[in-house]
């Protein structure tokens, strides 16, 4: 089986990370990805920092799997969007190919337009970057100390998060476009809301809890990487026996067995019984050292690594995942491999940066077009693009839940599994304190399921509960299975 998108054409009028990053992703996973610059080139490739050969490092990493051109005139532009599926464009309404003239020239032309605050509003047509959405999103407002300035997340997260989502928004308007027979539709990605969609937990926390999220006073145990003998170490303790054997570990057994120290939301409350004797006593580890003997214990934990560590890291050299392109690099360069592995549809990284204007328009317009869907074509579902499939997720916490609950977002029918031996870390404990904006609301009834947390990454999907431990159980859930089109966990 080829790359999940081989066969697919994109025409890449970016000119800003978010969409440069969208095409890259689709060019990972097989798209063929025509990068249409300016004379002077991707504004990327003069953005440093710049390598000793003047290379841009951005321009090298978001550039790179595809084929560069410099349009020439208007009818190139148009030659291009025939043959493509899908267009990718970052510039501001107005300034951006109008997706009504798009679609004239291509009717099953998919559009995604990437700004910084959407189509419309009183701020589409103002400018905007990654420092901007950091700021008004709110994450700027919760990054840094307290007695500090607010600080952006470091590099281009924005545009990599508003990339990401429009990649997978774009495979969603893909599947249902091949499955339903679908015209092309326009999709509109604003980086300001996607960011504000990854603020979620702490937009519910002010609502229901009547309290806004803070910059930290200072960096703890409880709140980030604290210093051992060699660097740096995070240990975030979740869960009553996380805190357990953690302690246990660092010869601490007065605090490991203290009911009320194992309740995260009580340790929050209290950090002066144990935030300095707990830190005192990781100053006599190693990152390796603790890591492994709590790796041992199936506690999560984490040491800092640097640069020039991460590169050499055991792990990712034992999955190989730096890997240089297929294609002869003149610079050399090894590039992060893929952020997903699929068995049977492979990720492929063909060439690096490709040179200013390799191709011309004309010569790729004298190539044979890609094939075209001629069949009937019929409207979108108003019920999202992956309306009609069916996921099992047994997800908990953060990520898998916020991405099962993106597919839920796209139309999937998303069933999530859980057990009442063993809750949600995000749901809390039965004793966590109800959330001050539910109390004596006739209908929250218990903490578990008023947590601002869980319920910020669990919209629009259905819960039942197994108990995986039991024969019963899994018998169930095996049941379950052949009535799905994806399981996550």
């Amino acid at each position: 089986m080829g790359p999940a998108l081989e066969g697919i054409v994109v025409l890449d009028l970016s000119r800003r990370p978010s969409g440069a990053w969208c095409t890259r992703l689709l060019a990972d996973f097989g798209a063929d990805v025509i990068l249409a610059e300016p004379p002077a080139g991707h504004p990327l490739r003069h953005t440093g920092p710049f390598g000793s050969d003047g290379t841009s490092v951005p321009a090298a990493y978001m550039l790179a799997n595809k084929q560069s051109v410099v349009l020439s005139s208007s009818d190139d532009r148009n030659g291009l969007l025939r043959r493509a599926h899908v267009l990718v464009d970052d510039a501001r309404p107005g300034d951006a190919l109008d997706y009504a003239q798009a679609t004239r020239i291509n009717p099953n032309l998919i559009v995604c337009s990437l700004t910084p605050y959407g189509q419309d509003g009183a701020r589409a047509s103002l400018p905007g970057n990654d420092l901007t959405v950091n700021a008004l999103s709110g994450w700027a407002s919760v990054n840094g100390l307290a007695d500090r300035e607010p600080l952006k997340s470091s590099g281009y997260q924005a545009s990599y998060q508003a990339g990401t989502m429009a990649y997978g928004a774009i495979v969603c308007a893909l599947i249902e476009q091949h499955v339903n027979q679908t015209r092309g539709q326009h999709i509109d990605i604003a980086e300001l809301e996607v960011m504000c969609a990854t603020f979620a937990p702490a937009l519910l926390r002010s609502q229901l809890q009547g309290e806004v999220q803070k910059r930290r006073s200072q960096i703890d145990i409880t709140s980030g990487p604290v210093p051992v003998r060699d660097g740096h170490f995070s240990l975030p303790l979740t869960r009553p026996h996380f805190w357990r054997l953690a302690m246990e570990l660092l010869d601490l057994p007065e605090l490991a067995h203290d009911e009320m120290l194992q309740k995260t939301w009580y340790r929050l409350l209290h950090k002066d019984q144990f935030v300095d004797r707990v830190q005192e006593a990781m100053r006599d580890w190693t990152r390796q050292e603790l890591f492994d003997r709590l790796s041992e214990l199936r506690v999560i934990a984490g040491p800092v690594l640097t640069i020039a560590e991460l590169g050499d890291n055991p792990q990712l050299r034992a999955r190989s995942f730096f890997t240089k392109p297929e294609h002869p690099d003149p610079h050399g360069i090894a590039y992060p491999g893929a952020p997903a592995r699929f068995s049977a549809s492979p990720w492929r990284l063909r060439r690096g940066l490709p040179p200013l204007s390799e191709h011309q328009a004309a010569n790729i317009l004298e190539a044979p077009p890609p094939p075209q869907d001629k069949r009937a074509v019929s409207s979108s579902s108003q019920h999202g693009p992956l309306a009609g499939y069916r996921g099992i997720v047994l997800t908990q916490a953060w990520a898998g839940t916020f991405a099962t609950e993106l597919l839920a977002f796209m139309g999937a029918e998303v069933i999530q599994l859980e057990t009442h031996t063993r809750l949600d870390s995000w749901r809390g404990t039965p004793e966590s304190p109800m959330p001050a904006a539910l109390n004596g609301r006739e209908t929250a009834q218990h903490p578990w399921n008023c947590n601002p947390n869980f319920n910020s990454v669990n919209l629009n999907k259905q819960s039942i509960t197994l108990d995986l431990s039991h024969p019963e159980g899994v018998d169930i859930f095996k049941q379950l299975i052949p009535h799905a089109d994806f399981v996550a966990e």
